[in-house]
Formats: structure tokens, C-alpha cells, sequence
């Protein structure tokens, strides 16, 4: 609404009446939607085939042994459970994306810099040789 100056305005109780109707309008489609079986099954199936579809992966890490690491440094004498699932996801993915947030300690000292020995001790990736 615009006054007299040419500013906008809110108009308060056209506003609160228009977003009660708002409400009583999604409340009354959510009854609707399942009042007819039929038509909920379908919809829900046609949502799960084109929202619902994708399931990551599980990377579980806690088979590995990391012979040789050094573990003194590291709390309870071993990596945490989701730094083995970070190992565990490199060693498979080739190149994944570990995006954790700061602090979640998936790269200690003795983390993830650790990764590399155990790419070339599984020998999913061949090291760099010089040229001669």
C-alpha cells in the first residue's frame, strides 16, 4: 500500500488475514493429499523416485590396522573411528572430497597425513619415479 507521500507501507491487517488464509490453505492440502489412498500412494511413490532415490555411501574403516603408524600421539592409542572411515573412503574413492568441519579432528598429526603410507602400502596408488 503506498501513502500519500509515495512510500510503501505494510497494511497490517490485509497482511494477517491474507497469511491466516495462507495457513488454513496448506493445512487443508496436507488433509487432502491423504484422504484418498490411491492418490497418496502415488504421489508419495512418484516423490520417492524423484527426491528420495540417492543413498551415499558408508565407508567403514574399522578393519584397518595401520601397521607401522607410530600411535603414541594419538588419543586412546588409535585413530578415531570416522578418521579410519576417511582413510577407508580415500583408499576407495581415489580422490574424494572429505569436507569436515574445522575441528573434527580428521587431521591430526597423526591422521590423515598418514593417508599416504597407507595408499602405497595397499598400493592403490604407484609413487612418482624420477626421470633419470
Amino acid at each position: 500500500m503506498k501513502t500519500r507521500n509515495g512510500n510503501r507501507t505494510v497494511n497490517q491487517p490485509e497482511t494477517i488475514a491474507a497469511r491466516e488464509k495462507q495457513q488454513q490453505l496448506k493445512d487443508r492440502f496436507r488433509d487432502w493429499v491423504w484422504e484418498d489412498r490411491e492418490r497418496a500412494e502415488r504421489l508419495a511413490n512418484e516423490y520417492n523416485f524423484r527426491f528420495n532415490n540417492i543413498r551415499l555411501r558408508d565407508f567403514d574403516g574399522s578393519h584397518l590396522t595401520l601397521p607401522g603408524m607410530v600411535r603414541t600421539s594419538l588419543r586412546d592409542g588409535d585413530l578415531a573411528p570416522h578418521q579410519k572411515n576417511a582413510v577407508w573412503r580415500i583408499l576407495q574413492g581415489g580422490s574424494p572430497l572429505l569436507a569436515h568441519v574445522v575441528g573434527a579432528g580428521i587431521m591430526p598429526r597423526a591422521g590423515l597425513c598418514r593417508v599416504d603410507f597407507q595408499i602405497l602400502y595397499f598400493g592403490a596408488v604407484q609413487p612418482l619415479k624420477r626421470a633419470a
